[in-house]
């Protein structure tokens, strides 16, 4: 069998389908990392700050023509996302972020014995998930800044958060798609069906190096971005964290998260698990 899979994972690797798939990767991550320096260039200028406050003053000018009670309680529950989000940027631009922290700490805990639990911006998790994120860095000795520095690290889950449900299925239909039906194509099946094998064993030896050839194709990429953007901006913190598992439940049309269901996990825990993930996908 040992044999067969060797024999399997050189026809792959001359395939010009590899070629490609390592293309489309790079190419994508180029698409990736160019999105995330704009992003990060816009955050560190203010301009998404100053973005936020417009939404706000037209929000409020809204507001005002606003008759419809339904309509105006809406209206009311975006301001007050644009509201927190501006205080999250403000904390950022403080020296002293651990007193920072511990006071948004406290204005969140407020706001969540006021929230109505109407939408996923007024609801008692949102501000619970957000008071966990701000105490765990606290505790790690984390500044809250890290989360808007492309790096590393950020890249990397970006690239796990999209790669399963967009690019993954790609590699693996273009790897493998043709992996039986190309021996026909090529006439190497009489050559293959003259030898004392099984045809299970065919089968099996192809399918094992497919999937070692598309995690590979794609983990091999994945790491390779993430140690030369590692060197270029820095690996980051692997220890920031992220918030996770959350729950929902469907209130007047709208999701809403279920109190007490977001988990926090560091990044480095998120990463291992993308991966695992990747590679029993």
């Amino acid at each position: 069998m040992s044999s067969l899979i060797k024999n399997e994972l050189i026809k792959l690797s001359k395939r010009k389908k590899i070629l490609i798939s390592i293309i489309l990767m790079i190419c994508f991550s180029a698409i990736i990392i160019l999105i995330s320096n704009v992003s990060e260039n816009q955050t560190n200028t203010g301009y998404y700050k100053r973005v936020l406050e417009s939404q706000k003053e037209t929000l409020k000018e809204e507001l005002k023509k606003t008759k419809d009670q339904a309509k105006k309680q809406k209206i009311e529950v975006q301001i007050k996302s644009i509201e927190n989000q501006i205080i999250l940027l403000d904390i950022n631009k403080n020296k002293n972020w651990k007193d920072t922290v511990k006071e948004q700490i406290n204005a969140f805990e407020e706001r969540k014995k006021l929230a109505l639990d109407i939408s996923y911006e007024d609801s008692k998790e949102y501000y619970n998930s957000q008071i966990k994120k701000l105490k765990y860095l606290l505790e790690h000795n984390i500044n809250p800044n890290d989360e808007n520095k492309v790096n590393g690290s950020t890249l990397f889950v970006i690239f796990l958060q999209l790669m399963g449900g967009f690019f993954i299925p790609i590699i693996v239909i273009v790897i493998a798609s043709d992996i039986i039906s190309n021996e026909f194509s090529s006439k190497t099946i009489r050559l293959l069906a003259s030898k004392p094998i099984s045809k299970k064993n065919i089968v099996i030896s192809k399918f094992i190096a497919a999937t070692i050839v598309c995690l590979a194709v794609i983990v091999g990429i994945e790491l390779l971005i993430y140690f030369i953007f590692g060197i270029i901006k820095g690996f980051g913190n692997l220890n920031f964290p992220l918030t996770v598992g959350t729950k929902y439940k469907i209130i007047a049309n709208n999701a809403v998260p279920i109190y007490e269901s977001s988990q926090i996990i560091p990044y480095i825990t998120a990463i291992i698990v993308g991966i695992l993930i990747q590679m029993l996908y």
